[in-house]
């Protein structure tokens, strides 16, 4: 797919799904799929459920690892996935970011931009390299096109180039046990890309 654009920064957190998954103990992975994506086929959902057996911890309960399995799929699905085909979609002129700031659950980096603004709050308070860095560099990308110009601190983000889809890196804006900013540019899981091609194949059985 690609669009008319001009410039998109597509950003997702770690852990997208947990929050609109409620644990079950009579929940199997595969009545719950059926459940949100009631247009797959009994076959797509057997292989959805084996390609997230990843996700399984054989030191976890059977409950605890439906659970785990169920989160995953949620949030690749519904939140991360598509902001890869967000990014793909525009072509040279996308940056694709990863806000892993601990918990790093849905809409923890809105308390970021308009603090109090998400009832999730992360484990230890934002500290200000952290803000620099991250609303730096989108400060920077609304002002002039690119985040490389941050105009909060300059010296601490590493260079953001655009997104490339033949060797996929984004920005990850994590932390260090101290709270610190610890950006960094790297490449992008392969197993993410490959569980997301998955859910592509089956986008006209899914409500994306």
């Amino acid at each position: 797919m690609k669009i008319l654009q001009e410039k998109l920064i597509s950003l997702h957190n770690i852990d997208e799904g947990r929050i609109f998954v409620a644990q079950n103990v009579n929940s199997t992975v595969q009545s719950w799929m059926l459940g949100q994506f009631p247009n797959l086929s009994q076959e797509n959902v057997t292989t959805i459920e084996k390609t997230y057996k990843v996700f399984a911890n054989s030191n976890a309960s059977e409950v605890d690892n439906v659970y785990a399995t169920q989160v995953a799929i949620f949030g690749e699905a519904e939140f991360v996935c598509p902001s890869f085909w967000l990014v793909d979609a525009f072509s040279k002129d996308g940056y694709q970011g990863l806000f892993a700031v601990p918990p790093s659950l849905h809409s923890l980096d809105l308390n970021v931009y308009f603090p109090g603004s998400s009832s999730i709050q992360p484990a230890q308070p934002f500290s200000q390299s952290l803000i620099q860095s991250f609303m730096g560099a989108l400060v920077s990308f609304i002002v002039t096109g690119t985040p490389n110009k941050n105009p909060m601190n300059k010296n601490i983000n590493p260079n953001w180039p655009l997104y490339d889809s033949k060797n996929p890196k984004g920005m990850t804006f994590g932390i260090t046990a101290s709270g610190d900013a610890n950006p960094q540019f790297k490449g992008i899981d392969s197993a993410l890309l490959q569980r997301c091609s998955l859910w592509r194949s089956l986008a006209p059985y899914t409500p994306l």
